[in-house]
C-alpha cells in the first residue's frame, strides 16, 4: 500500500522532495523488463443465446427469446502489468516504468465513453535509482486509413512534467470495423 500511496502523491503532483518517486523506482526496478515489441489485440463478437421456454400460470406456454450478445476480449502481450492497489506499473525498460490508473485499465471499464487512462512515465537513474524525470503520455491522432478495415494512426510523446523527458515517439496502429 506504500507503494500505491507514493504513485497517489506523484499524480496529485505533492512530491516536492521525489520521496514518492524514490519509493516506486525501488520497487519498480525490480519488475521484469517489457519487450521491445508489445501488441494489444481486443476482439468484439456477437452471438445470441438460446430460447428458454416454460409454462407461466395464466399464460401457458412462453418462450423467451434471449436477445443478441456482444463480448470482447483483450489481451496483451510482451508488458508485464503489476497492479499496485489502484494502479497499474511496469517497467518499460532499465531506466523508465509506467504507470497508470487501473479503473479504466480493461475494455469493460472504458466502453462506455472509449476514455483511455492518464498514463505517466519516470524516468530513473538504473545505477543510483534517483528519479530524472517524470512525463505524461500523449496520443496524438495522425490520420485515419480505409484498408478493407479502418486504421487509426497515432503517434504517442511524453509531455513533461519535471526533468527532461526523452524525445522518443511510438507510432500506434489501431484496427478497428
Amino acid at each position: 500500500m506504500a507503494v500505491n500511496a507514493a504513485l497517489e502523491k506523484i499524480i496529485a503532483r505533492i512530491d516536492e522532495n521525489r520521496e514518492a518517486a524514490r519509493r516506486v523506482v525501488k520497487y519498480g526496478s525490480g519488475l521484469k523488463e517489457s519487450k521491445r515489441i508489445q501488441m494489444k489485440y481486443r476482439s468484439r463478437t456477437r452471438s445470441s443465446g438460446e430460447d428458454v421456454s416454460g409454462y407461466s400460470p395464466g399464460q401457458g406456454e412462453v418462450t423467451i427469446k434471449d436477445a443478441e450478445r456482444q463480448e470482447e476480449k483483450e489481451w496483451e502481450g510482451g508488458v508485464n502489468k503489476d497492479r499496485i492497489g489502484h494502479f497499474r506499473l511496469w517497467k518499460e525498460e532499465e531506466g523508465e516504468l509506467r504507470f497508470h490508473h487501473f479503473w479504466k485499465s480493461g475494455i469493460t471499464t472504458r466502453s462506455i465513453g472509449g476514455e483511455r487512462p492518464d498514463e505517466y512515465c519516470l524516468g530513473y537513474d538504473p545505477v543510483s535509482l534517483e528519479p530524472t524525470y517524470l512525463g505524461l503520455n500523449r496520443e496524438k491522432l495522425v490520420f485515419t486509413l480505409w484498408l478493407g478495415i479502418w486504421m487509426d494512426i497515432s503517434r504517442f510523446y511524453l509531455e513533461a512534467i519535471y526533468g527532461k523527458v526523452p524525445k522518443k515517439v511510438v507510432i500506434n496502429i489501431q484496427l478497428h470495423n
